[in-house]
């Protein structure tokens, strides 16, 4: 039996990064600003000393809408809101980290292999090898919306498009 601990910070790339309402309390982020590189240069130099494993950022395509069906709250509320896209920040972290690896959530119902598979190539070098991808097939309303359709793919055709998808970018 493996004794070892794997240890993980779930993150998204926000004010409020996973604990919502956190800013607002009194010592929360003192001296830090997410949109910043400095905030998360210490938040990966933090978990090296810690000996985590990943450093990994949730995403998706979309704000919260599930209140009333509208974003409004979130966005009042800084529920997730803002959130920026998590993948600049790979290299931000991966510097100054010799050891952490960082996970990025990327779907494969909004992207294009070609480019996708690019990136993570590109990551994949700069990192030495320290990057993941975690793939979602995205099903929600709101992200569909984001990308000008006006219908989600239902489930089955979404898992059957993902596993093409990751063929393709492994192949890419």
């Amino acid at each position: 039996m493996n004794d070892q601990m794997h240890l993980a910070l779930i993150i998204n790339n926000g004010v409020s990064p996973h604990s919502i309402g956190a800013w607002r309390l009194p010592h929360s982020y003192r001296g830090f600003d997410f949109a910043k590189p400095q905030y998360w240069q210490h938040i990966a130099r933090t978990l090296e000393r810690g000996r985590f494993d990943l450093l990994f950022f949730s995403d998706s395509n979309n704000l919260h809408d599930n209140y009333k069906n509208s974003p409004d709250g979130a966005i009042r509320y800084a529920a997730q809101f803002p959130r920026h896209d998590p993948m600049p920040l790979v290299p931000i972290c991966s510097g100054v980290t010799e050891h952490l690896g960082i996970g990025v959530t990327v779907s494969t119902a909004y992207s294009h292999p070609f480019s996708l598979a690019r990136q993570f190539a590109t990551l994949d070098h700069l990192t030495d090898g320290r990057i993941g991808w975690n793939i979602v097939a995205s099903g929600g309303r709101a992200e569909a919306e984001n990308f000008g359709r006006d219908t989600v793919m239902d489930h089955d055709e979404r898992y059957d498009h993902a596993d093409e998808f990751v063929e393709l970018c492994g192949k890419l």
